[in-house]
């Protein structure tokens, strides 16, 4: 069991984190840290403590794992002084906005045998398994991916929208495109572009990647911040093709659909629904406490190299 803190009480933390904290049961109590003041009649299952600031949070809490959801800009800062503290970390994706930063912080991580991991979850659901074992069992060669993941123009105007903030779609969307490449491909492109479509007052808010890989497989994803709502996955190789929905940002109630086509054959296979922050939450704790499962520092590692090679 570990103790826990949130660096702060965003929106995402709020609406995922914080419930996926409560159903992890490798979490025994959560803290926040926050700039603002605790709310009044404040509470959920597993809440200890609030502190006020960040600082205050990694001076007196005993915590042993810090989850980071900040701006974009601010990752690096706080993941350093987490890290520094002695505790493991969680960071919200981009983890970094710089390879040199994602390369000193992993450094660190490892000299103090800590955790640093880039909060990547949509890879921890059951579908996105099947949907793989699919394509492996019904099909042969390389892969010819197509993602989109696009959404309105919120109103009010987010922090993502925030240049100086490191907004804009390519730190927003981009890591999704790379770690689906290295999800489904098994390794780093060989070939990475990145073409910007479209702005708004100078922010990047649409974009094309194209992933190339040494065996032939290639991912082609269109990325937005500004435009219609739309998230799914399609996967083509010889003998076979796998579409889902859904599958990036998907609600823990959710069953998702995979849709396949194999030797002119189609089928619709429901995957259960799963809580992918909780998954993933519980994965970390895991390779923490019994050094089972991914080398979470070297993950985020390999993406940070693939978002350099973007920008």
């Amino acid at each position: 069991m570990m103790r826990a803190m949130l660096l702060d009480w965003s929106g995402i933390v709020q609406r995922r984190v914080g419930p996926a904290m409560v159903k992890c049961e490798g979490i025994e109590v959560v803290d926040i840290a926050s700039r603002f003041e605790e709310p009044a009649d404040f509470g959920f299952p597993k809440y200890r403590k609030w502190y006020w600031g960040y600082r205050e949070g990694l001076e007196q809490s005993d915590a042993e794992l810090v989850y980071i959801s900040l701006p974009n800009s601010m990752h690096a800062e706080w993941s350093e002084a987490a890290l520094k503290s002695g505790r493991h970390v969680i960071v919200d994706k981009p983890s970094v906005t710089s390879l040199a930063d994602a390369q000193r912080l992993a450094a660190l991580a490892r000299e103090r045998g800590l955790c640093y991991a880039e909060s990547s979850v949509w890879p921890f659901q059951p579908a996105t398994e099947m949907m793989k074992a699919v394509l492996r069992e019904k099909g042969s060669g390389p892969l010819c991916a197509q993602m989109v993941f696009t959404s309105p123009r919120p109103d009010p105007l987010p922090i993502y929208y925030n240049a100086e903030l490191g907004g804009g779609v390519i730190f927003d969307r981009g890591p999704y495109a790379v770690s689906c490449g290295r999800f489904l491909m098994d390794g780093q492109p060989v070939e990475s572009q990145l073409r910007v479509m479209s702005r708004y007052e100078g922010l990047p808010v649409t974009c094309h990647v194209m992933l190339r890989y040494e065996d032939g497989s290639v991912l082609s994803a269109f990325l937005g911040i500004d435009g219609e709502y739309a998230n799914e996955l399609s996967v083509t190789r010889n003998g076979v093709k796998a579409r889902m929905s859904r599958l990036f940002t998907p609600p823990a109630d959710y069953e998702p659909k995979i849709e396949v086509v194999a030797a002119n054959k189609a089928e619709t296979i429901t995957a259960p629904a799963s809580d992918t922050f909780a998954n993933f939450i519980g994965a970390v704790v895991k390779k923490v406490e019994t050094g089972d499962g991914p080398d979470f520092t070297d993950l985020l590692l390999r993406d940070a190299g693939v978002m350099d090679a973007l920008r």
